[in-house]
């Protein structure tokens, strides 16, 4: 509730939130009603201040199916999403599938690139464009069901080194979406 509060003072919209791994020995059904009781609990203070409370599609909440099972049961205006199109993607999930799950509780969407790794067993991220992630095509399904909130480019250089310094990944990333959006 204090980070609710704290983004009220500071004039923030939202408040991103992770639903996290679900801990050993509890049922995905018992994590997933967890995740609905706080959240339908502090979707109260959410409206009451004005400032939203992001889901999002991260750990064993990655899949858009997912997270559209506990917004149907939260149905709050203040409670949505934050979409991770990599992550959506690494579950498998395509750009309409996660739009037809929870397109209009989308509030914001963190826009990436990645490759898989050859063994198959993990991802390295890339540059826009330079990856396998359908981001482009996300953007414009975004763009045809009437999105009209922020795109943030997370660049992970502190959790991962070995990527671009940021001075030369942002400037790529901002042209690529400017080219992108130009296009759609």
């Amino acid at each position: 509730m204090s980070f609710l509060e704290l983004a009220a003072e500071w004039s923030a919209p939202l408040v991103r939130v992770f639903g996290g791994d679900a801990p050993e020995g509890i049922s995905k059904e018992d994590a997933l009603a967890k995740a609905v009781r706080i959240l339908d609990q502090t979707a109260r203070v959410a409206e009451r201040l004005g400032v939203k409370i992001a889901l999002e599609t991260h750990d064993s909440f990655s899949a858009a199916s997912t997270v559209a099972r506990v917004l149907a049961r939260v149905p709050s205006p203040y409670v949505g999403v934050v979409w991770d199109m990599l992550d959506t993607y690494r579950v498998g999930e395509t750009p309409e599938q996660v739009w037809e799950a929870i397109g209009p509780r989308i509030f914001n969407v963190h826009v990436k690139d990645a490759r898989r790794v050859p063994d198959g067993e993990g991802w390295n991220l890339a540059l826009l464009g330079d990856g396998e992630v359908p981001a482009r095509e996300a953007i414009s399904v975004l763009r045809r069901g009437g999105y009209e909130g922020w795109l943030v480019v997370e660049w992970e250089n502190g959790w991962h080194p070995a990527l671009e310094d940021p001075d030369v990944a942002l400037s790529h990333e901002i042209a690529v979406l400017r080219d992108w959006l130009a296009g759609i």
